[in-house]
């Protein structure tokens, strides 16, 4: 038995000089860990109490993805003393107009410079039309559902009296608002449940921090659940202290960017599914979620209306359109479906290939 185990410190030991010795020889090749390659996902990021994470004020960096895939954006990236992406915010004429375009990486759009993000074509294109000064300011924040952009206009973006709010909804926000935590995101969130009347209710505030290797969110109970197994956590570290800090690993996700499915299950295996759901007995094929969401567009679009604005909901008609009726029919705001954009339109065209946006 001493022998057995010592033979396997050897082979253990061998291996890893070997593999020391071939990480260096690639580090002296120009080969860089994968993180020094792309952008970490909490660029420009901070705890915020309330919302769970938001942009660093005044910060610059230049964001490259998506990983691990090949390289389809290297974009110049800059927030201002708001928090916000874009150009500092100026005081708006007598005559003008402004307007907050809110919602999640869809809206804030990274992936592009900033003169071609949906909010500043908008602008460009309505200083046009109107012939009066127009301000579209993006409060769009990466990750965001539907819960962290209602709480960012009821705390902050009303403060800016926009005239219009565009919130643009996006499918995976449902899942979004019952997700505490994602593996690897660097922050967590509160979340809402609904109480007896079915109105909305805020808890985890102000929000704590969960173990970066965690996959936390409610159950149709609302209850919280933690959904990783330790096969997942295990997996999850070892990427995180070795993987992403590797050269090899590097060089091997390059090597392979030929076959995208393959990197695809590989760089998701450690983390759940994140639209599957749990394994509990509690979690039910019910749309309980949606619910959850529906009540939240509504609050959201009651608080735009007593703030003095109007509110357009911006989302494919298939996802947002039942679940935006009491938004439209009680509180008022306008659903504009973007089904009819996207006809007859080549995905390639209007998509990156690997990144999804």
């Amino acid at each position: 038995m001493r022998n057995a185990l010592l033979k396997i410190g050897l082979m253990a030991g061998s291996l890893s000089l070997v593999f020391m010795i071939f990480e260096i020889g690639l580090r002296f090749a120009g080969w860089s860990p994968i993180y020094e390659v792309y952008s970490k996902p909490s660029i420009m990021w901070q705890h915020d109490d309330l919302l769970g994470w938001s942009h660093v004020p005044g910060s610059r960096d230049i964001y490259i993805g998506p990983r691990p895939w090949p390289i389809e954006f290297e974009t110049s990236i800059e927030i201002n003393s708001l928090g916000l992406r874009g150009p500092e915010v100026k005081p708006l004429p007598p005559s003008g107009v402004r307007i907050l375009v809110a919602g999640d990486s869809r809206a804030v759009a990274l992936e592009v410079p900033y003169k071609q993000t949906f909010g500043a074509l908008l602008e460009k294109n309505l200083k046009s039309e109107l012939n009066v000064p127009v301000q579209v300011i993006n409060v769009g924040v990466r990750g965001y559902g539907t819960d962290q952009s209602y709480l960012h206009f009821r705390d902050r973006g009303r403060k800016l009296a926009p005239d219009l709010v565009i919130f643009l909804h996006s499918q995976n926000d449902v899942r979004n608002n019952v997700t505490l935590h994602r593996m690897r995101r660097p922050f967590g969130k509160s979340v809402f449940v609904l109480d007896e009347a079915g109105e909305p209710e805020l808890t985890g505030f102000p929000v704590p921090s969960f173990p970066l290797c965690s996959s936390i969110s409610l159950t149709t109970s609302y209850q919280v659940f933690r959904r990783d197994s330790l096969t997942q956590r295990i997996f999850c570290n070892l990427q995180l202290v070795l993987f992403d800090r590797s050269a090899t690993f590097t060089m091997v996700t390059m090597r392979i960017q030929q076959n995208p499915q393959l990197i695809a299950r590989l760089y998701r295996v450690g983390a759940p599914d994140e639209t599957a759901s749990a394994r509990n007995t509690d979690i039910e094929t019910l749309p309980w979620d949606r619910r959850l969401t529906e009540a939240l567009l509504t609050r959201f679009a009651r608080t735009v209306r007593k703030s003095g604005s109007d509110m357009v909901l911006l989302g494919r008609n298939n996802t947002l359109g039942d679940i935006a009726a009491e938004a439209v029919s009680i509180e008022g705001a306008r659903l504009i479906p973007l089904d009819d954009a996207f006809n007859g339109l080549d995905p390639a065209e209007v998509r990156f290939v690997n990144d999804g946006h």
